[in-house]
């Protein structure tokens, strides 16, 4: 770990003696503090210039929440963009000329979708996320949890189209702006890990080792579910994986507020085979901290709900201060990684 990286988390890693008892609220910030923490870094640097020309003059924290706003385009009404003045994040996009672009990209990523995935929503959601199971010990492509439109391959494929590579199937840019905005968004989400794997439960609530299961069973689970990436694990009208997303206001302050201290000096440059692997890499270093985000919970019977499969969770004791540390790490991780990459695709 180099010597800035080292001096960064100490910073990070010193508010958590200050941070008051955290008030829960969310917006983009997540995003908008690795946008903004990568291009603190990347200051005065080429790829700093660069990222400027191709975003027209907007900061990564601006359009860091891009991806998100590509779930506003409804391909059942003709690719309309719905919910306008929702979500703040999606502000700066909603103008005529950025809307067309959302709704282009929906479409275009939409209408290649169905040929290589076994979903049947459109690819572009399942950018953002992997499927893995805590006791699987990688992701390998092709395996269990994988699929050719996950957030790895899509990272993947955002490098692959900065770097002026050719892009597998089913992932469409049209433009090195969008790759730009995908890839902002994407290590963010990475470093989420719950965006990387989740429990499997069966009917009482019991975790379940998914592959096992299915060898066993000759590949049939019927009584095994995911729970995606804890969106059906419930608690006090909540969801763990809201409840993961989520960053208190105290901590934004504190890290914004830290930005500002970081001292100038020179990133590293990932090598192309370092830069190919990278995906990969930070999605096993989640998995790792997923195991950590589901230790110690339990989890009750399955309900059927009108959205699926849900369980009660029950947390256990100062498992927010486990989720606001491991947030203050993976943020500033995704932000110093962000910046790195960029160095190292517009050296």
């Amino acid at each position: 770990m180099s010597l800035l990286i080292r001096r960064f988390f100490a910073l990070v890693l010193s508010a958590l003696l200050i941070l008051p008892s955290p008030v829960w609220a969310w917006g983009a910030d997540g995003h908008e503090i690795v946008g903004a923490m990568a291009e603190r870094l990347l200051q005065n640097s080429r790829a700093a210039q660069r990222v400027k020309q191709i975003l027209s003059g907007r900061s990564m924290a601006q359009v860091a929440g891009w991806a998100d706003c590509l779930k506003n385009i409804n391909p059942e009404l003709q690719f309309e963009y719905t919910n306008p003045g929702r979500y703040v994040d999606c502000k700066t996009f909603e103008n005529p000329e950025d809307i067309a672009v959302l709704a282009a990209f929906v479409k275009q990523n939409h209408d290649s979708c169905f040929a290589t995935s076994k979903s049947r929503e459109s690819c572009h959601k399942h950018y953002h996320y992997t499927d893995l199971s805590l006791s699987q010990t990688a992701y390998q492509t092709g395996e269990f949890g994988s699929a050719a439109e996950d957030i790895v391959q899509a990272l993947a494929a955002s490098i692959a189209y900065l770097r002026g590579e050719t892009v597998p199937a089913p992932f469409h840019f049209s433009s090195e702006r969008e790759a730009l905005y995908m890839l902002i968004h994407l290590v963010g989400d990475l470093h989420q890990p719950l965006h990387v794997a989740g429990v499997y439960l069966d009917a009482d609530g019991q975790v379940v080792d998914p592959l096992s299961t299915f060898l066993s069973t000759g590949g049939v689970v019927p009584a095994i579910s995911g729970t995606q990436g804890g969106n059906a694990l419930q608690f006090e009208q909540t969801n763990l994986h809201s409840f993961w997303d989520k960053v208190s206001p105290s901590l934004k302050e504190q890290l914004l507020n830290q930005i500002q201290q970081q001292p100038h000096s020179a990133l590293p440059s990932l090598s192309p085979e370092q830069l190919r692997l990278a995906p990969q890499t930070w999605a096993n270093e989640s998995l790792i901290d997923a195991r950590k985000a589901f230790e110690g919970l339990s989890f009750g019977k399955k309900t059927n709900t009108a959205r699926g499969d849900r369980w009660n969770v029950e947390l256990p004791l100062k498992y927010r201060e486990r989720v606001e540390q491991m947030q203050q790490v993976e943020i500033s991780k995704a932000g110093y990684r962000l910046a790195v990459l960029l160095n190292s695709i517009y050296p």
